[in-house]
């Protein structure tokens, strides 16, 4: 996983202020739009901590890559640049706010979707700052 990281930091458009952040499938994807997914496209990750649903301001995708553990086990990455200082949302306030932006949230289930409407994108997009602050 390291070396993963390493490989991807010198891709970082904004090293200063960005780390390389991952999320790690045990299996190739099969959503419909990961192998359409290209670097720079944006990523809002919904991530559960101790029995708690929180979602994470855009990242920019940086790289897909096949990684294979000291154990032997292969897992697919997708390597995102993220906000050092990114400020996750619950689940809930996230669906509300969500919600009220209309981007076609009905449910309170995590889909895992692209978001083709230029406008819906941009509007949960600015639930952050570009910092990554939650914007109040």
């Amino acid at each position: 996983m390291e070396a993963a990281i390493a490989d991807a930091e010198p891709s970082l458009a904004k090293p200063q202020t960005s780390v390389v952040g991952w999320i790690r499938y045990p299996s190739k994807p099969r959503f419909k739009f990961y192998d359409r997914l290209r670097p720079g496209d944006s990523i809002i990750r919904t991530m559960t901590s101790n029995g708690s649903k929180y979602v994470y301001p855009p990242a920019q995708m940086i790289k897909k890559r096949r990684w294979v553990s000291s154990q032997g086990t292969p897992y697919y990455l997708t390597l995102v640049e993220e906000s050092k200082g990114a400020e996750a949302l619950p689940w809930k306030k996230f669906l509300r706010l969500a919600r009220q932006t209309g981007d076609g949230f009905s449910s309170d289930r995590a889909v895992t979707r692209p978001i083709s409407d230029e406008v819906q994108a941009l509007r949960l997009k600015r639930l952050w700052t570009s910092s990554g602050k939650l914007r109040q």
